[in-house]
């Protein structure tokens, strides 16, 4: 059985659809104004409170109403205003199969992915992206991946820029004198510390009176006095 549709001349009063088999042709008008309706596989809704037509089978001719507003389906007709296509909303259901983000679009709809995952060949699911394997993420030192995103971190002795990528020298010395007690001089991801004259470095920077007396009697050929930083 197929349908074709055709409007009457009087367009705005009376809509006719013809009904064409190999025998004849027979014309259904529909009631309702401006409303036409076509074959479908699967049911829609009508957005028009009553639309009648005849559905004919091989073994019956049967009525069918198409009735209360917004609420009825058929597997084989759909109403539509002759101007335009009344369109199925395929995300309504079940997010139209798809992972993540499903658009309806005039007669179909498209899956999408938010930003941080790929859409997988089969054009609905989605798979999280690893920016870090492509260019390691754009990061100067580590490129750490998450779910939809990732992140960079930058190694000892360095802090992250302000474009959350390259990576900066920290100067310790900056920060309490970076712990030296006496003398701080900072290095590239790192520093170090150093004693003034007479005092020698000691555990967590700090320093200590050096007893030059106790190395070759610090050079002296009678007695040698050890005083704080000197002798």
């Amino acid at each position: 059985m197929a349908f074709y549709f055709m409007h009457s001349e009087d367009l705005f009063k009376k809509t006719e659809i013809i009904r064409e088999t190999n025998k004849e042709k027979q014309k259904i008008v529909l009631g309702s104004e401006y409303n036409t309706i076509k074959t479908c596989k699967h049911g829609h809704q009508s957005q028009f409170k009553k639309t009648e037509i005849i559905r004919e089978t091989n073994k019956e001719t049967q009525n069918i109403v198409l009735g209360s507003e917004y609420n009825t389906e058929y597997k084989e007709f759909k109403v539509e205003h002759q101007f335009f296509w009344i369109d199925i909303n395929e995300c309504a259901t079940n997010n139209g199969g798809c992972g993540q983000v499903c658009t309806n679009t005039v007669g179909s709809y498209t899956c999408s992915c938010h930003t941080g995952y790929t859409l997988n060949s089969n054009q609905k699911s989605c798979t999280d992206t690893v920016e870090c394997n492509s260019n390691n993420g754009g990061c100067e030192d580590n490129c750490v991946n998450t779910a939809g995103s990732y992140y960079c971190t930058c190694n000892a002795g360095f802090s992250l820029n302000s474009d959350q990528r390259n990576c900066d020298n920290i100067n310790e010395c900056n920060q309490g004198n970076g712990g030296c007690e006496h003398t701080c001089t900072d290095t590239v991801g790192s520093f170090s510390c150093s004693c003034n004259s007479g005092y020698q470095l000691t555990a967590g920077g700090h320093c200590s009176d050096k007893n030059e007396c106790n190395s070759n009697n610090g050079g002296c050929d009678h007695t040698c006095v050890n005083t704080v930083g000197s002798y």
